[in-house]
């Protein structure tokens, strides 16, 4: 017989799906840099989040990198991703 703590430790470990974790991160970088990325320019893969797009974006997202993996740690706890390339 299963104990209810097995079948609660099953849905600890879920993730937010792909689609939703992408679309968080492109609405994150629209409200801090103005810039609309579309969801089909960001993957995230091992945590980190791949951003295809311009240099001169890809600049700005750099330099307020911290300030976005700040806010994408508020909203998504342990799911955000760590780092923005």
């Amino acid at each position: 017989m299963l104990k209810i703590a097995d079948l609660i430790n099953r849905y600890t470990k879920l993730t937010v799906p792909d689609g939703i974790l992408r679309a968080k991160v492109s609405e994150l970088i629209m409200r801090e840099i103005g810039f609309d990325i579309p969801v089909d320019k960001i993957t995230v893969r091992r945590k980190i989040a791949f951003v295809n797009c311009s240099p001169a974006i890809k600049c700005e997202l750099q330099i307020r990198k911290e300030k976005i993996l700040s806010s994408l740690m508020d909203e998504l706890g342990k799911d955000a991703p760590i780092d923005i390339s």
